[in-house]
């Protein structure tokens, strides 16, 4: 009996959060954040304001769970590769990422909240192709300058591509990107 009791708290309390951070990411849409209150969030979510903080202590932490979530599933994807020298499977896979869950994107690319994200999520990338990298390579300076460039040039075309400032389908987007890596880290 207390292991199904259990189990329903555990579920209530999955769905909670995800009523939360689906709330939060509705008015994201429709406001900039930092004019969502948290009685805004559960209001939209239905729940009250206990709940709320049961699960979350302000409306960054929701933003910051949600992120370190999209953060997870990108490096899921990344160690699915295994080598630097395909790029473009390794963006062909961030993009099918992407485009999965476009509005969750928009949402977090576009929010100044989030910047960390990016930050993070830029990181991430160059960690990734550091380790993939072969050996003389993680050692040679002028090759992580570039890697380092590139990174960020990288994040911040799908970013803009995301707010709608670059007029490629994100396939294009995609591949372009990864033509443009593969000569430049050459």
């Amino acid at each position: 009996m207390e292991k199904t009791t259990k189990k329903a708290e555990y579920r209530s309390s999955i769905r909670s959060r995800m009523l939360i951070q689906s709330a939060l990411l509705d008015l994201m849409a429709e406001k900039d954040i930092s004019k969502i209150t948290v009685i805004d969030v559960v209001n939209r979510a239905n729940i009250n304001r206990g709940t709320f903080y049961a699960h979350y202590s302000d409306l960054n932490d929701v933003l910051e769970q949600i992120s370190n979530r999209t953060i997870e599933r990108m490096q899921e994807i990344m160690l699915q590769c295994v080598s630097t020298d395909d790029v473009g499977s390794l963006l062909t896979n961030l993009t099918t990422q992407i485009g999965s869950d476009l509005a969750l994107h928009r949402q977090l690319s576009s929010s100044p909240a989030v910047k960390q994200f990016i930050e993070k999520l830029r990181e991430i990338f160059v960690s990734f192709m550091v380790e993939h990298a072969k050996p003389e390579r993680r050692s040679d300076p002028a090759y992580m300058l570039k890697l380092r460039y590139c990174s960020a040039g990288i994040i911040n075309l799908f970013v803009d591509w995301l707010d709608g400032r670059v007029d490629l389908t994100l396939e294009e987007l995609s591949r372009q990107l990864s033509d443009l890596t593969v000569h430049f880290l050459a």
